[in-house]
């Protein structure tokens, strides 16, 4: 994989982590990436294929550059709310767009700043205290210790800050200025999670929007809260799981394969060869131009092909130990309207020892 960076740390007596395709550089047109995202696997020794999301001239795209996206929000999978705006210190803020589906919580701010700001200052924009909540109080994204307190004060919370569960979703954010009009701004919001709740309504808060950076940066405060009541399509979600029919390596345990509105969700385990050597594993880490595992794609019973998104590190990624567990998950651009009854996962499986061709037939359930 090309633009790969890496981090020379000191590798801990267990672990080699890989965040193997967390974000793929597309356009030098980025105007912002903020990413919030704690991994619940300790690890101290990364190597990460990082990039960021860019801005698309058309709604098929506007939100992950994801064919399993485009795909749902072409078939119909995307909600436009008639809300009107929200008005705090001369500042306009509304909600356009927006799709939630299992792994996917993205949305469309637009901003109405007052006639006289001056445009040069969006270079950098970012919402510091953002605090996403549903009906059920239940937290989707917050990356903020006072916002969360103070939400926590207010409805009696029995957990805190950073102990995630299925009250408190444990979900990063990218996000990236989409479009600018003089004052009138355009911002896309990418959150991404293991698994969202059937949420009914969002509320999605924010008291700070940050312009600029160092020396130049500018702070706006108000209170701005919108409140969405999302389609039924989203929170009464289909999904279709599948089981192992067959596999070229006995070896393999499935854990989890299910399409969903904008794409297939796989993830798998395998014991390889115990690592001997740390010294050498943590160095063929280091070198690895490689992923661990390559040349993935789904195929169903007409030969289409469906490959994986590469959106975040919930989407892809693997885990390798040194005691020879082998964890990998990955999504494909195959949306649950196309799922069919047998699917065929092909895969290179790339191990310190070996690199092996493996296909698996799964099967509906």
């Amino acid at each position: 994989m090309n633009n790969d960076f890496k981090i020379n740390l000191k590798a801990p007596a267990s672990y080699y982590y890989a965040i193997n395709t967390a974000f793929q550089p597309k356009s030098h047109k980025i105007k912002h990436t903020f990413i919030n995202k704690i991994i619940a696997t300790a690890c101290a020794i990364t190597t990460i294929f990082a990039g960021v999301v860019f801005a698309k001239n058309f709604i098929g795209n506007i939100f992950n550059d994801n064919n399993g996206m485009t795909k749902a929000i072409e078939n119909g999978y995307i909600f436009s709310p008639t809300n009107d705006y929200i008005e705090c210190n001369n500042i306009k803020a509304r909600v356009d767009n927006v799709l939630m589906d299992e792994k996917n919580l993205s949305f469309v701010l637009n901003l109405v700043l007052p006639e006289d700001y001056s445009p040069n200052l969006t270079k950098d924009i970012n919402f510091p205290n953002m605090l996403i909540t549903d009906e059920e109080n239940r937290i989707l994204y917050c990356g903020n210790y006072y916002a969360f307190e103070n939400f926590k004060d207010n409805n009696n919370l029995s957990y805190n800050y950073g102990d995630f569960g299925e009250n408190y979703i444990n979900s990063g954010i990218n996000m990236y200025l989409s479009s600018q009009n003089k004052n009138e701004l355009t911002i896309v919001f990418n959150i991404f999670a293991d698994k969202f709740p059937n949420s009914k309504n969002l509320k999605i808060q924010f008291g700070e929007i940050d312009l600029g950076a160092g020396n130049s940066l500018i702070v706006l405060n108000g209170n701005w809260a919108i409140d969405i009541s999302l389609p039924e399509k989203f929170y009464n979600r289909e999904t279709t799981s599948y089981h192992i029919l067959n596999m070229s390596d006995n070896a393999i345990s499935l854990t989890e394969a299910y399409s969903f509105a904008s794409g297939m969700y796989i993830k798998f385990e395998t014991d390889v060869t115990p690592v001997s050597n740390e010294n050498d594993f943590y160095e063929w880490g280091l070198s690895f131009k490689d992923n661990f595992v390559t040349n993935e794609y789904l195929e169903d019973e007409n030969g289409n092909r469906f490959y994986p998104v590469k959106a975040n590190s919930e989407s892809s990624g693997s885990t390798y130990e040194l005691n020879g567990k082998f964890t990998h998950w990955q999504t494909f651009d195959l949306t649950n309207s196309e799922s069919s009854q047998v699917l065929y996962l092909h895969l290179t499986l790339n191990t310190m020892d070996t690199s092996k061709e493996v296909v698996i037939t799964l099967e509906k359930n």
